[in-house]
């Protein structure tokens, strides 16, 4: 199995690329915000409103399930499509470093990515009173 994990600010595009980077190369692409919410059973935003930490906690705990070697993927890609948060999570970076991964890192500009979050009408817990305008 092998693992291409888009990483990027939030809004930078990894689901939508992640799902033109499947269809391109005939394999699966996992959202982790996904798996985090099946494996917990509480929603990405009401695991972070309990604490950062216990976000990062089930975060990790969903990654390392992906890439564990019997996990039930019949592919031999898949495409991972993390939160943006996940490059302030140092056991997931780690976890990532420690397996074989293609990491590509999705660039958008601070003010295209508030704009496209400012779309959603709903800011994330970690944004709510900012505008880097």
């Amino acid at each position: 199995m092998e693992f291409v994990v888009l990483i990027g600010p939030k809004h930078s595009g990894k689901t939508a690329v992640g799902r033109e980077l499947a269809l391109l190369c005939s394999c699966v692409l996992t959202d982790l915000d996904e798996c985090i919410a099946e494996r917990s059973g509480k929603s990405v935003r009401a695991l972070y409103t309990e604490g950062a930490e216990i976000f990062s906690i089930e975060e990790t705990a969903a990654l390392s399930a992906l890439l564990e070697p019997e996990a039930p993927h019949s592919q031999a890609l898949l495409v991972i499509a993390p939160g943006g948060g996940i490059i302030d999570n140092p056991d997931a970076i780690a976890l990532l470093n420690e397996k074989t991964v293609v990491i590509i890192y999705l660039d958008v500009s601070a003010q295209t990515a508030w704009e496209r979050i400012s779309k959603t009408g709903e800011l994330p817990p970690f944004l709510e009173g900012n505008n880097p305008q």
